[in-house]
């Protein structure tokens, strides 16, 4: 694998090493970051590979050398905080990253503010962050990188331990965003009750003229008039 990542000729754009728990990092750290001059990959995958906080470095800075990379997916890695540091210094210095997919990686509120800083992202469209456990008090932080990231199109905050409090702040948060191009919010698998369908309902207009999703779960017993901005499932 590294000599054909090496190779002076490949034309190879994307890596994906999921579910490989051999310590891959520490082999390809110098031709990750090194073995193509015109820097072409354009996706790194590594879910589930027992990443260590040295390999998350080597990443984030791969994030920041790459003028062409779109996708990194570092989703079921035990994310420390210093892992969360290290990433999110690397965030608003890229120039071409637009997704990242970080799921189920034991993300708490403390992590996560120093995931996401206040400095945003000026590329970032896609913002995976599905079954972590950071709750409403995450929320608060999700909802700050949201206002600093102006060409996010999709966030996705499913099973995360968010309550009525949280979504609350997501959608206050959106409904005043100016020039956004978010299109959609998966919030599915969180608690939420009447009392937040009450507040959708209430920016209904707002969102539909934005052209912005809700996708949430169904609530037994509530009705769904009046909210055509969500869907239910």
């Amino acid at each position: 694998l590294v000599q054909y990542l090496s190779a002076p000729n490949t034309s190879v754009t994307e890596i994906d090493l999921s579910n490989h728990t051999f310590g891959i990092l520490n082999t390809l750290n110098n031709t990750l970051l090194n073995y193509d001059v015109n820097k072409k990959l354009t996706s790194i995958n590594f879910t589930n590979c027992k990443l260590t906080d040295e390999d998350i470095n080597y990443i984030s800075n791969y994030i920041v050398a790459s003028p062409n990379l779109l996708c990194c997916d570092i989703s079921k890695n035990t994310l420390s905080t210093k892992a969360c540091s290290q990433f999110g210094y690397c965030v608003p210095k890229s120039t071409s990253l637009e997704t990242i997919k970080l799921c189920e990686c034991g993300i708490n509120p403390e992590s996560l503010l120093f995931l996401f800083n206040a400095k945003g992202s000026k590329c970032l469209k896609n913002l995976i962050l599905n079954g972590n456990d950071f709750g409403d008090i995450g929320l608060v932080s999700v909802s700050a990188f949201i206002k600093s990231s102006p060409l996010l199109e999709n966030v996705e905050v499913k099973k995360c331990k968010g309550t009525d409090m949280g979504f609350i702040t997501l959608v206050n948060s959106i409904r005043i965003l100016p020039n956004s191009k978010l299109k959609f919010v998966n919030y599915q698998e969180n608690n939420i009750t009447q009392i937040a369908l009450g507040i959708l309902k209430g920016s209904n207009e707002i969102f539909k003229n934005k052209g912005i999703t809700f996708k949430l779960n169904r609530i037994e017993g509530e009705s769904e008039v009046g909210i055509d901005c969500a869907v239910f499932g």
